[in-house]
């Protein structure tokens, strides 16, 4: 099964990674930035010391008479405690590209090396020595064909950058604990605000309208839970107007039930009336079932101007309009038994859209 790392796993993972490659790479600069110059350092002394030593090996006078010029710089050479030194003597033949000291410590100077120092007439700086023991080799003539060549152990400056090394592993090594440890502390952190914002989500989507996220800081958290109180502000408005208006529908619906049951009852009793051999009984049974006919047609041209404002469709058609005998209408539809008694004073006379004017009444 293949590993998906959640939200917790993946910052960890990469603050940690992220922290590693950097540690690693300013471990490596750091170690590089100090072992070359510490390397050039320790050239630029061996050369130094080279130099110092081939000036005054060229001037030593030996205490026996008659001594060579190679005897002379060996005798100088000989009281430098501590270093290992050759000279050759370049008027001798070189035997199989090598050529052997003339006095020292008895190694062998390549003619390679040889032929650079004499073309150059400056001392040559070369590495040599063995993997288990290093060092650093500095040629050059002392006088024409004599070379001198001193050698300088590196295991010391090895050892060195070798602690250096060792240090900076160490150093990268807590680094990296260290940003694991707030690695995982901060996912912990983020999946807490994250899972918070998933249990409102959930909640709200339960029907806790008034379940809001606390906004903290200025990040993009605090940016999703200002987003998401907004969103649950205006969600909650919209279902609490829709309820509302549900609650109007059934109202609307129980009311007109009960003002279609009038006109419908009268109109059945009138229908009933006409039946009647008298003819008074049969015009009044008449004139009452066309009035519940005009008070049903009424409701139903109210309905659909209901259905016109919902749907953002009405119009305003206004019209002088006779107050007195708008309201005496409007009163014989709703108690068509005359008990109702309209009274004016003024100037009744308006202008208005009758049909509404006439709902309203």
């Amino acid at each position: 099964m293949r590993w998906r790392p959640g939200l917790r796993e993946s910052i960890a993972l990469t603050v940690v990674l992220i922290t590693v490659a950097a540690t690693v790479a300013m471990a490596l600069v750091a170690y590089q930035l100090q072992a070359g110059p510490v390397r050039e350092r320790f050239a630029a002394s061996a050369l130094a010391g080279f130099q110092s030593d081939a000036q005054q090996a060229n001037k030593h006078q030996a205490p026996m008479a008659g001594a060579s010029k190679v005897e002379r710089i060996a005798d100088f050479m000989a009281g430098r405690s501590g270093l290992t030194w050759d000279v050759y003597d370049l008027r001798s033949d070189a035997t199989n590209g090598q050529y052997f000291p003339a006095a020292g410590s008895g190694g062998f100077l390549p003619a390679a090396l040889a032929e650079a120092v004499t073309s150059t007439r400056n001392p040559v700086v070369s590495p040599g020595g063995t993997a288990d023991s290093p060092q650093l080799i500095v040629a050059g003539e002392v006088s024409p064909n004599l070379v001198l060549v001193e050698f300088y152990s590196l295991k010391k400056l090895d050892a060195e950058l070798s602690t250096l090394r060792s240090g900076l592993t160490l150093i990268a090594i807590a680094v990296s604990l260290l940003a694991a440890l707030a690695g995982v502390l901060a996912a912990r952190r983020i999946q807490r605000r994250v899972g918070t914002a998933a249990k409102a989500a959930r909640r709200f989507g339960e029907g806790a309208l008034d379940i809001r996220l606390p906004v903290q800081g200025h990040d993009e958290l605090a940016d999703l839970a200002g987003s998401f109180n907004a969103m649950a502000e205006q969600l909650g408005e919209s279902i609490e107007q829709l309820r509302v208006k549900d609650r109007q529908q059934r109202r609307f619906v129980a009311d007109v039930a009960h003002d279609l049951r009038t006109p419908l009852a009268s109109m059945i009793a009138a229908t009933d009336s006409l039946h009647s051999p008298l003819v008074a009984d049969r015009e009044r049974s008449a004139e009452l079932l066309g009035t519940q006919v005009r008070r049903l047609s009424t409701l139903v041209e109210d309905l659909l101007e209901m259905s016109r404002f919902d749907a953002g469709a009405a119009d305003f058609r206004p019209e002088t309009v006779d107050l007195e005998a708008l309201v005496a209408d409007a009163a014989a539809l709703s108690a068509p038994d005359g008990d109702v008694a309209v009274r004016c004073a003024g100037d009744v006379t308006v202008l208005a859209d009758p049909r509404r004017v006439h709902t309203i009444v």
